[in-house]
């Protein structure tokens, strides 16, 4: 699973001023190799249950795969690392005609307008790099900072479609929308002031894990470099960029929009930027091969 499409450049540190309470903190658990991917756990339902989700700042929604009771859950992940989501009917009636629904089409711009068949749920349809998921949205209570509870708005995913080519999906049971939606995480504890300081930091270590900041948490000057985003954009960006090569700008390379992507621990450029580099690095070898025979 990765974050919706944009020219993305990898994240290493995402400290972001987005401006009522203290910090947020969750432990990440991943890396960017072998697993290729970094989650923290919410804990949601009544009772609570412990999810593991996939931290997204290229997508808005937050969504856990689900055991929804008309679709049940095609397409889902075998070997999720807790059961599938089960919500009960009144988790599920987040009207067509709601607020937040209307937010829902305004961020994800592919997800259905409202069916006059059924007013009485709100549906979603998220597309990404690699994979699509498709659900209703539902309202259920999560446990944050070990001492507070709110309601949340996150997605019910009852079909999921993972590309032929990762046999293997992470082991995850959803993703953690960190965009800058309105039904967005971070937005949404905003919204019930969970939250003063619309601040959210993605901290890595060069042997894995980390952490994940949401809220008023301050470091010590000088360990932070800062970079303006732009406020124009839906999502996290500094802006347009060239690419250069030995400090010239690749031919024909038009600027691009660089996007800050914790979905994806993997650097992506356009198909014409990446083949104008290409075509100017003489690949040479670094070392010889030398055939091995075995014996048997």
């Amino acid at each position: 699973m990765a974050a919706m499409w944009y020219p993305i450049i990898g994240l290493l540190l995402l400290m972001l001023p987005l401006g009522p309470s203290s910090a947020i903190k969750f432990p990440l658990i991943g890396n960017v190799y072998p697993d290729g991917h970094f989650y923290a756990t919410l804990q949601i339902g009544k009772p609570l249950k412990p999810y593991f989700l996939d931290i997204d700042t290229g997508s808005n929604l937050t969504w856990l795969e689900c055991e929804h009771p008309d679709h049940g859950c095609k397409g889902c992940n075998q070997r999720t690392p807790h059961p599938y989501y089960k919500p009960a009917a009144h988790n599920l009636m987040v009207r067509c005609d709601s607020w937040i629904c209307a937010q829902l089409r305004k961020d994800q711009p592919g997800s259905p307008q409202c069916p006059n068949s059924d007013p009485h749920r709100c549906h979603y349809d998220i597309q990404y790099v690699s994979g699509r998921s498709k659900g209703d949205l539902a309202n259920d209570m999560i446990f944050i900072n070990r001492r507070d509870d709110m309601n949340y708005v996150f997605g019910c995913g009852y079909e999921q479609e993972e590309p032929l080519e990762q046999p293997s999906p992470p082991a995850v049971d959803g993703i953690l929308g960190l965009g800058r939606g309105s039904v967005g995480f971070v937005a949404q504890l905003k919204a019930q002031k969970k939250i003063v300081r619309n601040v959210i930091g993605h901290c890595l270590s060069i042997h894995g894990n980390g952490n994940l900041y949401i809220g008023d948490f301050r470091l010590p000057p000088g360990d932070v470099t800062w970079a303006p985003m732009s406020t124009s954009l839906p999502y996290y960006s500094p802006g347009p960029a060239t690419l250069l090569y030995d400090e010239q700008p690749i031919r024909g390379s038009p600027a691009f929009t660089t996007v800050f992507d914790s979905g994806a621990t993997y650097t992506y450029m356009p198909g014409q930027i990446y083949n104008g580099l290409v075509s100017k690095v003489d690949f040479k070898p670094q070392c010889t091969l030398m055939p091995i025979h075995l014996n048997r």
